[in-house]
């Protein structure tokens, strides 16, 4: 798996930064860009800019967090 040069404990630490909502902006803005194309991409939006709004409020409601976690269990079945 290609990380993009991180360490696994730097994307320990982004992953817990996301999750208490402390996430630098660079950060923020590469996990918002990544989750609005994705959201498009999947037919989940309309527009890129439709997906960022759907992140957006995702991040802010707690359900991305919700999702990481449980994606996190059930890695570990």
């Amino acid at each position: 798996i290609d990380r993009g040069g991180a360490e696994p404990s730097q994307i320990g630490a982004c992953t817990r930064n996301f999750r208490t909502g402390e996430l630098p902006a660079p950060n923020r803005e590469t996990v918002l860009a990544n989750a609005a194309f994705t959201l498009y991409t999947a037919g989940k939006a309309n527009t890129p800019q439709e997906g960022l709004s759907l992140a957006e409020e995702s991040i802010a409601s707690g359900n991305a967090t919700a999702k990481l976690d449980a994606l996190a269990a059930a890695s570990t079945r």
